[in-house]
């Protein structure tokens, strides 16, 4: 395959779409224990084994009675008089008699007798004065009224959860509820993670004139992890062709996917993007985005000759991790076996302050979410946004995003905000 290094800038929509057309879902699959698939993909359709609810029961606590009945037993609009004879909880089987004639006592989630199809709440239920006789209005009488039906939320044999969908906490609380114990997933994603550069050290390593500590790479440890993959640390690299090469392979051949940060730039200790012709392709070079502009997005051929999707980010932390959030992280759902890619958090806010912009590329602003006095949300912009400041990253409450076609924002204007907090 063809390198393609365009000369002008690319739009982020664009690319991201062109990246999404490539990955394909890593193929292996296993079944897991519904708990132990939170975060992961489901690789088969799950079908409901039984109906939810199996049975008719109460959605309210009150009294369960024959509608056609008690109607039946009113005169001149009077309320009707109806003598208790058993009580229905929960969990457990009538106490009592069900009287098609009377009614029984029953709680939410109670199974309602067959000889009922109406709940009255116990609010508008009137005490006569008498042991177990209780008085309804007419109006109060209708079939089916506070019954939940057999089937009312799903039927046996209904589509429960699709292939491709990601396993959260209301899934997990679905599959449950319907009796399904265990689901086909896909595996989880491995994602080795390196960075690349020599000025970098690790954290605990002491600092010399001219180095830095390595913050994207346990960064992007932490997004990897937080987007449902197996994160791989494979630390850090020298700007050096032998030593890139040798770190990119072993990369691909352990893991699925493969993120570098740093040595994606035009300049002459940048290597990524020699060494990846040598070893794969490399598709896109730079993003009309700010922060975050070089990207290097490609495959590294493994020695069986199956590509492995390598993203290389920006060096400067902000900038890596808006690219992280904009492209890979959907890259990365997709390889997971992801169908429908969620959006992050957002918030509709109005700009508080006036914003310069150049139409032409798309803008990921720190800002600050302020109340504003019609209930919504103002959006603050702060003034420092270097794309290696990394402490107004940390007191962003959001990433207020510019489209690409507009210029300059007017105070009052709306944006969307990527919610931080």
């Amino acid at each position: 395959m063809s390198s393609s290094r365009p000369s002008d800038f690319e739009r982020v929509d664009h690319v991201l779409q062109n990246i999404l057309s490539c990955i394909r879902p890593i193929a292996e699959s296993e079944w897991l224990p519904i708990l132990d698939a939170s975060g992961c993909v489901l690789a088969q359709s799950v079908v409901a084994p039984e109906s939810l609810p199996v049975a008719p029961v109460s959605a309210m606590d009150g009294y369960a009675l024959s509608a056609r009945l008690a109607a039946a037993g009113q005169s001149n609009a009077k309320a009707v008089e109806l003598s208790v004879t058993g009580k229905s909880l929960a969990g457990r089987h009538l106490e009592g008699v069900a009287d098609p004639l009377g009614a029984v006592r029953i709680f939410t989630g109670a199974v309602v007798p067959d000889c009922y199809d109406c709940i009255v709440p116990q609010e508008r239920v009137v005490s006569t004065g008498l042991d177990s006789v209780v008085s309804v209005m007419p109006e109060d009488i209708g079939t089916g009224l506070h019954v939940r039906p057999i089937g009312e939320d799903v039927r046996k044999g209904d589509a429960l959860l699709a292939s491709g969908q990601l396993i959260g906490p209301r899934e997990i609380a679905l599959l449950a509820q319907t009796g399904c114990a265990r689901v086909l997933v896909h595996r989880k994603v491995k994602v080795s993670v390196v960075s690349i550069g020599d000025e970098l050290r690790d954290v605990h390593q002491p600092l010399n004139t001219g180095l830095i500590h390595d913050s994207n790479r346990l960064m992007l440890l932490d997004l990897v992890q937080r987007a449902g993959a197996q994160a791989i640390d494979l630390g850090i690299t020298p700007d050096d062709p032998a030593s890139l090469r040798s770190a990119l392979l072993h990369a691909a051949s352990v893991s699925d996917l493969v993120i570098s940060s740093g040595g994606v730039s035009v300049g002459e200790a940048d290597h990524t993007r020699k060494v990846l012709d040598e070893l794969g392709e490399i598709k896109f070079w730079r993003l009309a985005i700010k922060p975050g502009r070089p990207l290097a997005f490609g495959y590294i051929n493994k020695d069986n000759g199956s590509p492995t999707p390598f993203f290389g980010l920006p060096g400067n932390p902000v900038a890596s991790f808006v690219t992280f959030l904009a492209i890979v992280r959907h890259a990365l759902a997709r390889r997971a076996g992801q169908e429908v890619l969620a959006s992050p958090s957002s918030i509709r806010a109005r700009l508080v302050n006036a914003t310069a912009k150049s139409a032409g590329r798309t803008e990921y602003l720190r800002c600050w979410l302020r109340p504003a006095h019609d209930g919504g949300w103002g959006a603050e912009i702060m003034p420092s946004q270097g794309a290696a400041n990394l402490f107004s990253l940390a007191q962003a409450d959001g990433l207020a995003v510019l489209p690409h076609e507009l210029g300059a924002l007017e105070a009052g204007a709306w944006v969307d905000v990527i919610n931080l907090r």
